[in-house]
């Protein structure tokens, strides 16, 4: 598996943003197809927020993850956040997400960021594993979710 930008795979734009739309289009019930799409072509950079990797096994994509400035609205005092952890249903289970968590914390280290954050409506257990911490819990459009840090100073 590899690991790169979606800078350098913008072919897969619209695959990316199918996915987003079939996961959390219910979290965005104003937004269309085109919008996600707009959405995930903004993280086509790699030297600046926000950006994204892929995750390609044997030339196909198979999952993604995101880092931007902003999510959750309610919260300007968190900065920056990962976002948009995708892994097809086919290859979930095989440490895919893990890879790229990893690979977004590390660039995220080389661009000097000493915290991250997120928020998820259920898969703490997955990032507590991690190394992320809860630091609370909130409602994000109408959807329980817990709010994680970790700190890249330390390793886990």
């Amino acid at each position: 598996m590899e690991i790169d930008y979606l800078a350098n795979h913008q072919d897969t734009v619209g695959l990316i943003a199918g996915w987003f739309y079939e996961e959390w289009s219910y979290l965005y019930p104003h937004r269309t197809r085109g919008d996600f799409e707009n959405l995930v072509s903004e993280r086509s950079r790699k030297d600046k927020l926000p950006l994204a990797l892929v995750a390609a096994e044997s030339g196909t994509i198979i999952g993604t993850i995101s880092l931007k400035a902003q999510e959750v609205s309610k919260r300007f005092d968190y900065i920056p956040w990962v976002a948009g952890l995708y892994v097809v249903k086919e290859m979930r289970g095989r440490g895919v997400g893990k890879k790229l968590v990893e690979a977004l914390e590390c660039r995220a280290r080389e661009m000097g960021i000493q915290k991250l954050f997120l928020y998820t409506p259920r898969s703490e257990r997955f990032y507590s594993r991690l190394g992320w911490s809860i630091i609370g819990h909130t409602s994000y459009r109408g959807t329980p979710v817990s709010l994680m840090e970790k700190d890249l100073k330390r390793r886990s």
